[in-house]
């Protein structure tokens, strides 16, 4: 089941990625054991895509970006291929996702040659979910040339996607009544293209004035370092894509040039395992037989007969013994 299950997404079959893509997902321990199984078999044949990261406040149209730029792209490019991964928040109350950013796209699920997949966040934080990592990986070994992954829309805290794609898009939108907010410290200083969107019909003119003061901003910031592109953009008109498609043709050249590329795929895997560990960790303390304990903790703690930092020594401790699993 596994192999042919492996050989579906290596020939880019849409429904052996989706079910691959389930698999990974799964918090189950037997799905799990068969993830692994799959990886096994295709990441030693997998190639290295564009990893384009699409963030920026809710409303702002990165869903509609994505599915019009990802048309333009396909209608142009006859060898190009394109996987959409849309993350979507989960309830903190039920732990449910509405998953419907693919309604937005129905254009691009026209195409044969493109593929989207919603995906709860679950109670990950930063835009993306636990198993973002995996699930790229998944998309690079059925050969997709370019992977576009679209948080959840929280704003200046999407940093997380940072770390797992090669271009970081930032869209923002004219006219929110505070064109300084779009201004802040955050994931604006993770961005490698700033696209103003929406620039089209009555918001045109207050477009172009956003334009005008990222790139004031930027060079009274840091006039002698390279600053980064801003793009006007309409979705409804289609503007603005051929300048897109320049500015990460020239960002994706300058990164195999400098080798920054590799190194970036690098530090990410980096991260990624040292994040996982931390969840296993967590997870490993809060089941059987250490939850008991760990409340014991919890209560030495609360009552002040210790800090968090021995608490949290000492709990780390048992996964130090012998017999550990």
């Amino acid at each position: 089941m596994i192999a042919e299950l492996a050989e579906g997404i290596l020939r880019q079959d849409h429904r052996a990625l989706a079910k691959g893509i389930t698999l990974v997902e799964s918090f189950l321990p037997k799905h799990r054991l068969q993830a692994e199984e799959l990886f096994a078999a295709i990441l030693g044949r997998a190639k290295p895509g564009r990893r384009i990261g699409v963030a920026g406040p809710p409303g702002v149209g990165k869903s509609t970006l994505i599915a019009e730029f990802a048309c333009w792209l396909l209608d142009r490019e006859a060898d190009s291929s394109v996987a959409v991964i849309a993350i979507d928040p989960s309830s903190p109350i039920h732990g449910g996702s509405i998953l419907g950013d693919k309604s937005r796209m129905a254009r691009l699920c026209g195409y044969d040659r493109a593929f989207i997949r919603p995906s709860p966040s679950g109670s990950e934080v930063g835009g993306v979910a636990r198993r973002s990592y995996e699930v790229l990986l998944l998309l690079e070994a059925a050969g997709f040339s370019h992977i576009f992954m679209e948080t959840v829309g929280i704003g200046q805290n999407e940093a997380n996607v940072a770390k797992l794609v090669d271009c970081l898009l930032l869209v923002q939108m004219p006219a929110t009544g505070d064109e300084i907010q779009a201004l802040k410290k955050g994931v604006i200083e993770l961005a490698d293209l700033i696209v103003i969107n929406k620039a089209d019909g009555l918001l045109k003119a207050s477009a172009k004035l956003l334009y005008e003061q990222i790139k004031s901003i930027q060079n009274l910031a840091s006039p002698t370092s390279t600053t980064k592109d801003v793009i006007l953009c309409s979705s409804l008109e289609k503007s603005g894509f051929v300048d897109i498609h320049s500015a990460l043709s020239a960002f994706f050249a300058r990164q195999h040039n400098t080798e920054r590329f590799g190194a970036n795929r690098d530090l990410q895997a980096k991260y990624w395992l040292q994040h996982e560990l931390s969840l296993q960790f967590s997870e490993a303390l809060g089941s059987e037989p250490y939850r008991s304990q760990l409340q014991d903790f919890y209560r030495s703690v609360q009552d002040k007969r210790e800090t968090i930092h021995s608490a949290a020594s000492r709990a780390l401790s048992l996964l130090t013994k012998p017999g550990f699993k």
